[in-house]
């Protein structure tokens, strides 16, 4: 059977505004207030990560940034090493030299073609080499190109190189 009794609008207002009453409280529950808390905690502790993730990741990077440096140094001395001994074997002034590379492992512009190209050298162009390889540019001329010889491998020996 139908309910025909017509609404109680006064009821209804009334029970409105207790309603109304009871949902403006609500805002001292501490799960209701404090979610707005908890979110904001929430975003303050995200950005937190973040920077510290963002912290993280330079770190991995200038890690990364120093390996491949050390692989670069160790690639450059591997070669050198072989050049140096290919430089130990030039049996002769005009024996043509393995050149070296510097601790970036890139070639050195106008490395000598052979020990006779050192020894034509002037002070400029020995120092300019000198420079390139870290190496002291200090002492009289002949004391430069004996220290660059002696730096790539070329070996002196009593008698002079034919």
């Amino acid at each position: 059977m139908a309910d025909l009794e017509p609404p109680n609008f006064v009821a209804m207002a009334e029970n409105l505004n207790h309603l109304s009453h009871h949902v403006s409280r609500m805002q001292n529950i501490p799960a209701v207030d404090a979610g707005v808390h908890i979110a904001q905690a929430i975003m303050a502790l995200s950005r937190r990560m973040e920077d510290r993730f963002d912290e993280i990741n330079r770190r991995f990077d200038e890690t990364n940034r120093r390996f491949d440096e050390t692989n670069r140094r160790l690639d450059s001395m591997e070669f050198n090493s072989m050049a140096r001994l290919a430089n130990f074997y030039a049996t002769h002034s005009t024996t043509p030299l393995s050149p070296l590379r510097d601790a970036q492992n890139q070639d050195i512009a106008n490395f000598p073609f052979n020990e006779a190209a050192i020894d034509a050298l002037n002070g400029n162009g020995l120092n300019v080499l000198l420079n390139a390889y870290g190496l002291p540019v200090t002492g009289n001329l002949a004391l430069r190109k004996q220290r660059f010889k002696a730096f790539i491998g070329i070996v002196a020996l009593v008698m002079p190189r034919g």
